[in-house]
């Protein structure tokens, strides 16, 4: 047996790491810890956004909201994900702050009553402004993550990358790299019955790709999609679980590590906020 783990330590520059690892024989407990974690994380919830608006320290990354028709998209749901994972909502005027941020890269989804948007961007050492991102009408994909038997899966990850995206939906990561955009992503996870809703920002050439806790990863590439679709589901091989913490040199957690596995079919993770994390590899 062959697998590789390959852990990049985005905390700050010259970061030195220890990572500890962990092999789990028990992937079902791992993956309920990592979808409550997850879940909770995923919910757009005001009050949790006024707390971390209020005790956390870093960059502030602004965006202005439209509606397709180019009024404000008032109560969209900004949802961010990256070093942290956070949440906000937009005001009467279309206007939401995300707060709390470290450099690194993030990937920004929305979602509003009358369609969905979607960027990437990079904070490097000072608050970043997006600018206005308009709406468009949602596609909705739906379906279930089973595994090898069939069986649904709770808590797993389907995500979608827009390779064609406009070149408004793809913000520059630097002044260096404005044409090197990113694609915009949308994720979702899954719920009780393996069932999940990803909202497309519009019709797109997507990459869509599941991933659970303890199971090898599956992706369609390069899918047109010009309309809705139902029954979009995904079947996951058994793999790996490995399970563990990272660390600085002063042995405290570090929280946004990226730790991936090799191959084809691995998974990735980023730390929490105790440090830890779990990514699945071949057999």
């Amino acid at each position: 047996m062959r697998w590789m783990i390959g852990a990049l330590l985005l905390a700050g520059a010259a970061v030195v790491g220890a990572l500890v690892l962990l092999v789990d024989d028990d992937p079902a407990r791992d993956a309920n810890r990592r979808t409550a974690r997850e879940t909770e994380r995923d919910r757009p919830t005001r009050l949790r956004d006024r707390d971390t608006a209020t005790t956390s320290t870093g960059f502030t990354a602004r965006v202005v909201v439209e509606m397709p028709d180019g009024s404000p998209a008032t109560d969209a749901d900004l949802l961010l994900r990256g070093r942290v994972r956070r949440s906000a909502v937009t005001g009467a005027d279309g206007s939401g702050n995300i707060e709390g941020l470290p450099a690194g890269d993030y990937a920004l989804m929305v979602r509003g009553a009358k369609g969905a948007a979607a960027a990437t961007f990079e904070v490097v050492d000072q608050d970043v402004d997006l600018g206005t991102l308009r709406l468009r009408d949602a596609l909705l994909v739906r379906g279930h993550v089973y595994d090898a038997g069939g069986r649904p899966l709770n808590g797993a990850s389907v995500e979608a990358s827009d390779e064609s995206a406009p070149p408004e939906t793809k913000l520059a990561r630097t002044m260096a790299e404005r044409n090197r955009p990113q694609p915009a992503t949308v994720w979702a996870t899954t719920k009780a019955d393996g069932a999940y809703e990803l909202w497309l920002p519009g019709p797109g050439e997507y990459t869509l790709r599941a991933s659970a806790a303890g199971h090898m990863s599956k992706s369609e590439p390069n899918r047109p999609l010009r309309e809705s679709l139902d029954g979009m589901d995904f079947h996951l091989l058994p793999g790996l679980l490995i399970a563990g913490r990272v660390y600085d040199e002063l042995s405290r957690p570090v929280e946004g590590a990226l730790v991936a596995t090799g191959g084809r079919g691995g998974g990735d993770d980023r730390t929490d906020e105790e440090g830890r994390f779990a990514v699945t590899s071949r057999w």
